[in-house]
């Protein structure tokens, strides 16, 4: 069973194709060997239904912590595909998880979690 609970009724919501998952972790900027790895891992996880993209990582300027942003048509669906492979990878403990169901915008609804 997922984290997050039931979403919106989200049929013909044209917001469906602006839709992400939010991963924010602290990790050491020296070394971003295991962050690469954790892209491609999840690049893999998401290969099978084809329908949302890993768009890479950035260090917030702000706070250090790396965030890595994976676009699709639907968060949930996204997250249900990425969900174990997060939940088992050590480099994520203490990562906050959104999944923002619109676009990029204010007031577009959004659930976190801390792992």
């Amino acid at each position: 069973m997922s984290v997050f609970g039931a979403v919106y009724d989200d049929q013909n919501d044209p917001s469906l194709s602006e839709q992400a998952v939010i991963i924010r972790f602290s990790h050491a900027q020296d070394d971003m060997s295991e962050v690469l790895a954790l892209e491609d891992a999840l690049r893999d996880a998401l290969s099978v239904e084809g329908n949302a993209t890993v768009d890479g990582y950035i260090v917030d300027p702000e706070d250090g912590r790396v965030v890595i942003t994976i676009t699709g048509p639907r968060a949930d669906q996204i997250w249900q595909q990425i969900q174990a492979l997060v939940q088992k990878a050590h480099l994520l403990s203490g990562a906050i998880i959104t999944l923002r169901h619109g676009p990029a915008a204010e007031g577009t609804a959004q659930q976190s979690v801390t792992f």
